[in-house]
């Protein structure tokens, strides 16, 4: 990839694609104008000023190739002292054999003045050619040399303008396409980010499903051992019942818990009306609105989560579950009463981790949750999770 400068001086890259499509047609140009100047020139003699106008013929044709050396190689003082020496001999031939091909020589070094240099050092290079082109031609016809008129070598200056529209124009390029690799390497990023964070989610939702169920029946088999220790396998053969309940209900969660992760979009209240279905009403209150999937996600979860502990720890007790719409958020209560047989222990006999993961999901979508004993209202002696989440923030 090569360079070119902006208007400040500052190299700045340009596409490769641009670079060769722009090369192949000035590499043609040149090419055309060499062939016609020498066909033109090339038979004068080597005294006077046919020998002058000869070898200028032969320092512009050196010149024009070096034009063609990729920006930034040369350095930019070997490429001020290209074009201003170029304009020089470009200039001084135009004076001596301005009618015919070899006046393209001076155009061509202003515009190369303009897409080389900074505009500070292009437009007094090029006004330079411009001057010396019309003070040769003056005195090209004081001493009897056909010639264009000397105004005319003002003109030679013009191309610069050109030359730095182009420069402008591959600038503006080569930053468009800067910025777009840097979306691109900035979106790659944040993908990258989401996935990381998206794994850990998923690692947190199987092992909150896998270790209430499998810790639970790790308690229930080391029940059994000791009751068939103790010479009861009556009371053994319930524990391992037990355990054979546990396993099919752990399984259920974890089904429960893939769809729930593999769902794009999730309808909320749907969803927690069918979780809930033929044990409790959901009660919604504020205005319904459409929520990231990130947070209906993990709304869900800590239903299935509290819905799990009420029916391992408080059986047949009543439930209640709230859904409130919030000021830039949601709230999600999940209540339930005394078990039948007496109130509810804080204390589980799972692993204690549902509850850390279901704060977990919820502080990395800046939300909390809120759990304890219930003292009052119907429902005293259960138990209450409360889980909030803003909904500013959390994206798809």
């Amino acid at each position: 990839m090569t360079t070119v400068t902006n208007p400040a001086g500052e190299p700045v890259a340009v596409t490769p694609a641009r670079n060769r499509t722009q090369d192949l047609i000035q590499r043609a140009g040149s090419a055309t104008i060499l062939v016609a100047s020498w066909l033109w020139l090339g038979h004068l003699g080597f005294t006077g000023v046919d020998g002058l106008a000869l070898a200028l013929l032969v320092v512009n044709s050196v010149l024009i190739l070096l034009r063609h050396v990729p920006a930034g190689v040369l350095g930019h003082r070997n490429e001020l002292l290209l074009v201003c020496t170029w304009g020089l001999a470009a200039a001084a031939l135009l004076s001596i054999r301005s009618l015919g091909t070899g006046a393209a020589f001076g155009y061509l070094a202003a515009g190369l003045a303009g897409y080389r240099l900074p505009t500070n050092e292009a437009l007094p290079v090029a006004v330079g050619i411009g001057v010396l082109s019309a003070v040769g031609l003056n005195i090209a016809q004081a001493n009897g040399i056909p010639g264009w008129p000397w105004l005319l070598g003002l003109t030679v200056s013009l191309p610069v303008f050109l030359g730095m529209a182009n420069r402008s124009r591959d600038v503006a390029m080569a930053s468009a396409l800067e910025a777009a690799r840097s979306a691109r390497r900035a979106a790659e990023s944040e993908a990258q980010a989401r996935t990381l964070a998206e794994r850990a989610r998923i690692s947190r939702d199987i092992h909150d499903v896998l270790a209430h169920s499998l810790s639970g029946v790790s308690m229930q088999l080391e029940l059994s051992e000791m009751l068939l220790a103790e010479g009861e396998p009556a009371r053994a053969r319930e524990s391992i019942a037990r355990a054979h309940s546990m396993v099919r209900e752990g399984m259920a969660e974890a089904r429960r818990a893939v769809t729930a992760m593999r769902a794009e979009v999730l309808p909320l209240e749907e969803t927690l009306a069918a979780q809930f279905l033929g044990v409790a009403e959901l009660q919604v209150t504020g205005e319904a609105r459409e929520l990231p999937t990130n947070v209906t996600q993990a709304l869900i979860r800590a239903a299935q989560e509290a819905l799990t502990n009420a029916r391992r720890h408080a059986p047949g007790a009543p439930l209640a579950v709230r859904l409130t719409y919030v000021p830039h958020g949601i709230r999600l209560e999940i209540l339930n009463g005394a078990a039948p047989s007496g109130p509810v222990r804080a204390a589980s006999p799972g692993s204690g981790m549902g509850l850390v993961g279901m704060r977990e999901r919820t502080a990395l979508l800046g939300g909390f949750v809120d759990a304890g004993p219930i003292t009052e209202s119907a429902l005293a002696g259960g138990w209450q999770v409360t889980v909030e989440v803003p909904t500013e923030g959390n994206s798809e």
